[in-house]
């Protein structure tokens, strides 16, 4: 659940005991639950912003992230890195 008011989002999750094999759980859940705000049509330049922002700040980190937060991926589009291993 989320509530929007003068410019800001105030978001809202619950700890699942059950997700305690997943560290931060509760926090990537918020998250993807931004990012799907952000792809609804009226944030259109809201999201762009963030992508960019994102993109300039993790670089190839975001990979991880996306690996948590579905929806980041979403957002960041195919200018995703990829990661060699080696």
């Amino acid at each position: 659940k989320f509530v929007s008011a003068d410019g800001g989002i105030f978001l809202s999750g619950k700890f699942d005991q059950l997700q305690q094999g997943k560290p931060f759980s509760a926090l990537a859940s918020t998250l993807d639950q931004y990012c799907g705000i952000l792809l609804h049509e009226d944030m259109a330049s809201t999201k762009e912003k963030v992508a960019f922002q994102l993109r300039s700040v993790l670089g190839k980190e975001s990979y991880h992230l996306t690996k948590i937060i579905p929806n980041l991926a979403t957002i960041l589009g195919s200018e995703l890195p990829v990661l060699n291993h080696s």
